[in-house]
């Protein structure tokens, strides 16, 4: 697989290397697809959003993301090397956590 370099940093400066890298991520369920091609390319200095409709597949990409999902197809990448975690403590060690929605106010 080729390693990600990064790209330039848009100001005439230096590479910025991607961080994480998520490339054709795909989980089904019993069959139905939950997550197709799911892709996501973080580089340090960078604000990052995910976004979709209800059954969009964000909880299972980012679930995937933590080790809380095995993927079916796909490759995780972390400062250029491919990842496969099998738990939260894994993903955890490296940097990755996710915040949940579901905030409750007081």
């Amino acid at each position: 697989m080729q390693q990600d370099i990064g790209i330039a940093d848009g100001r005439g400066g230096s590479v910025v290397p991607l961080l994480l890298s998520a490339r054709n991520l795909a989980k089904s369920f019993g069959g139905v697809p939950a997550l197709i091609d799911g892709q996501i390319h973080l580089r340090a200095g960078t604000v990052n959003a995910l976004c979709g409709g209800n059954g969009a597949g964000k909880s299972t990409f980012l679930g995937i993301l933590m080790g809380i999902l095995r993927r079916d197809a796909g490759s995780v990448m972390v400062k250029g090397s491919e990842v496969n975690f099998s738990s939260p403590a894994e993903a955890l060690d490296t940097g990755i956590a996710i915040v949940l929605k579901g905030f409750r106010r007081c």
